[in-house]
């Protein structure tokens, strides 16, 4: 045993269950060139920042999405 216990039954840290993410374009060609349309997203789920997993070194899960036309 080490010298300041043993830690049990936490979750490791920055490992959330879930993470995800994806990628969506569509190009239309047009007589005068051509207009894409680019879709993104990143899912990532609860995790915490310390091996304790104190209730005040945890995240809630998030989504980060963008949007581009050229």
């Amino acid at each position: 045993m080490s010298p300041i216990g043993e830690i049990r039954d936490r979750d490791l840290v920055l490992a959330p269950e879930v993470t995800l993410n994806g990628v969506v374009e569509y190009t239309w060609t047009t007589k005068n060139g051509s207009i894409l349309a680019h879709l993104d997203f990143s899912h990532e789920g609860d995790h915490n920042f310390d091996i304790q997993n104190h209730p005040v070194t945890a995240e809630d899960g998030y989504t980060i999405a963008n949007a581009r036309m050229s």
